[in-house]
């Protein structure tokens, strides 16, 4: 049977801001490049047993990014069908990332696929030229399990078309600045005391909070630990005297940011949204993700987690209730979160006298690698 013109797009977008940015930017580079097929979007974290024939008469599947190279791709973040065989067209995995904890070359070569997540890798590594990652933390974690046709890509986030050839524009002034919290609860203490940092440093300027996962609860996505955690944080910044903006579902809530003229904070995508648009921003990393996205242009990123090392070991050791909640206390916080405020303050200061070489060298990579997505994206059949 002939196969129908277009390819079936999995998108793991539900509520989360970057999800959304990842969906949409990729399928405008795929139509940009494959500009004579369709693409039918269908959600990656359902089974898809009943839509087999739709799938088997498309061109292929297209997974579209994220941290979906878990240690439990399949059927763990990708339901797919239950067997996998049923799939008879190729699958791609368009710039995609690794979950890890932090990027120490142990927590790396402990990063084991597990045996159906390693039968999902071999199809997609057999069905193109390469296979496409975002950082070359992700490339190691697939190297180590033998897959040596992997291609570093980027994150197709990355990849505005209206704004590739542009070059990087510093900021003229600091008037509206972009925060985004922690999403780990254990750093909602700490995304606060990093906000406070940043309107120190930037004194009247005004700072909007942006939630890319929303503010409280949701009766479409309930979650207590989300709610407990951005309620916090909401209350405490509009004490501090911000905005806050809920910027989940609807990538129309994020139009704000081409008005802002510095993103800082712990969300991921909203620091590639202002680094895509060839503006400034400060990543601090709840995990090895936005080390990994922080390598890939040269920007030195402000790691979190290393902070927090010794109280997850302690935790580890002990599990008397007790004494887990005396090492999560503030005395503990105080003394691990100073080292990461004066790296913060550090980078501001500097953002805010000029010294900004390595966003320009920044802008310049993400059009060097736009290249190298479009030869993966032209490769696929």
């Amino acid at each position: 049977m002939e196969k129908k013109h277009y390819y079936v797009a999995l998108t793991g977008a539900k509520k989360n801001m970057g999800d959304f940015l990842i969906t949409k930017r990729a399928i405008t580079l795929i139509k940009s490049i494959k500009v004579d097929y369709g693409i039918v979007t269908l959600n990656s974290w359902e089974r898809l047993d009943d839509k087999l024939d739709l799938i088997n008469n498309s061109r292929g599947v297209i997974i579209l990014g994220g941290p979906g190279y878990a240690k439990n791709m399949y059927p763990g973040t990708y339901k797919l069908t239950k067997n996998l065989d049923d799939i008879l067209v190729p699958i791609y995995y368009i710039g995609g990332g690794w979950y890890g904890q932090s990027n120490s070359q142990k927590d790396i070569d402990n990063y084991f696929y597990n045996e159906t997540s390693l039968r999902l890798l071999s199809k997609i590594s057999e069905s193109g030229e390469f296979m496409s990652v975002r950082d070359k933390y992700t490339k190691q974690t697939l190297k180590n399990h033998g897959f040596t046709n992997v291609l570093v890509t980027g994150c197709p986030a990355f990849y505005d078309l209206d704004y590739i050839e542009k070059e990087y524009q510093p900021p003229s002034g600091f008037k509206n600045i972009v925060f985004t919290p922690a999403q780990h609860k254990k750093y909602k203490k700490q995304s606060i005391k990093t906000l406070k940092k940043v309107l120190e440093v930037f004194n009247g300027a005004q700072v909007f909070v942006s939630f890319n996962r929303g503010i409280g609860f949701d009766k479409k996505m309930p979650n207590k630990v989300d709610a407990k955690t951005t309620t916090y944080i909401a209350k405490k910044a509009t004490q501090l005297g911000c905005n806050l903006i809920d910027t989940s579902y609807d990538l129309k809530r994020i139009e704000f940011y081409d008005d802002c003229d510095l993103h800082v904070g712990y969300r991921v995508h909203s620091h590639v949204y202002f680094l895509s648009h060839k503006k400034t921003s400060v990543l601090i990393n709840e995990d090895a993700r936005g080390v990994g996205i922080n390598e890939f242009i040269g920007i030195d990123g402000i790691e979190a987690f290393k902070h927090n090392i010794f109280v997850c070991s302690m935790m580890k050791l002990f599990t008397n209730s007790r004494i887990n909640r005396y090492i999560e206390s503030k005395k503990w916080q105080v003394s691990l979160n100073n080292d990461l405020l004066n790296l913060l303050e550090y980078e501001l200061y500097k953002i805010k006298s000029g010294r900004l070489d390595k966003y320009a060298n920044a802008s310049m990579k993400i059009s060097h690698y736009f290249k190298i997505m479009q030869l993966y994206i032209k490769s696929i059949n």
